[in-house]
């Protein structure tokens, strides 16, 4: 019933990221409908040039800590990638104090407070408060292994935070990879390696600052984002 129905309707497909273009195209019911990519996007202006020494003070964590942010949504959840993170944060040796902060869930975090300072943020519904905290970090990690766009890049980009990410889902081709952020195999190892190299090259590190909120400001304005939108009910009105 549903492919006979799908068969005799008429309607465009607008999706977020080539990756999800593809999954959409090699599926039985709906691969004959027309495709259009059109990114999310974000008010940059929201973003700005936080102050990122406002956190740090509220949560007294010292100038010269290195701060590693992440999602969490629970201990049971591996569609963020936490097992990796929880592996491979415990395999990185930094010259710093290290300094871990969840977003979403609380809680499941023993491992990782055994070795590190943890703030737990719980989930923040105030987009200032997100970009503060994402701006005072020094890395965010979204090791995701199912993602079919990834907000948190592109705010974490718009925040001058570097990221790194798996392979194999929408976030490469997101944040433009490797120039906007690092790409890496699906691998606690490889994701700890591309931690040690991002801290610990300052040339790299910068790169990858300047490059991620080159790639907002010119892919995922919220400007852009709307006028995307509207030239594509003019092309689709004109057909009419």
């Amino acid at each position: 019933m549903k492919k006979w129905l799908l068969d005799h309707s008429h309607f465009d497909i607008v999706i977020t990221s080539k990756w999800m273009a593809e999954l959409v195209s090699s599926s039985p019911l709906v691969s004959h409908f027309p495709i259009h990519i059109i990114p999310f996007g974000i008010y940059i202006k929201r973003c700005g040039e936080f102050d990122d020494n406002n956190f740090r003070k509220r949560y007294s964590i010292p100038r010269e800590a290195v701060v590693i942010a992440f999602r969490h949504r629970g201990k049971d959840d591996k569609c963020k990638g936490w097992p990796f993170i929880e592996e491979a944060v415990l395999k990185i040796h930094l010259n710093s104090p290290v300094y871990l902060v969840f977003f979403d869930k609380t809680g499941g975090l023993k491992k990782l407070k055994k070795r590190y300072q943890v703030v737990e943020l719980r989930w923040i519904s105030n987009r200032e408060s997100l970009f503060e905290a994402i701006a005072a970090a020094d890395l965010f990690l979204m090791p995701s292994v199912a993602e079919a766009f990834g907000m948190m890049a592109i705010e974490a980009m718009a925040c001058g935070t570097p990221i790194i990410v798996f392979e194999g889902t929408a976030l490469p081709e997101v944040m433009h990879s490797p120039h906007g952020g690092i790409a890496v195999p699906r691998d606690a190892n490889a994701l700890a390696c591309a931690i040690e190299k991002v801290l610990n090259d300052h040339d790299l590190y910068e790169r990858l600052i300047e490059n991620g909120r080159r790639i907002v400001r010119e892919e995922y304005s919220s400007e852009k984002y709307i006028q995307r939108h509207i030239d594509l009910y003019r092309k689709l009105i004109c057909k009419k």
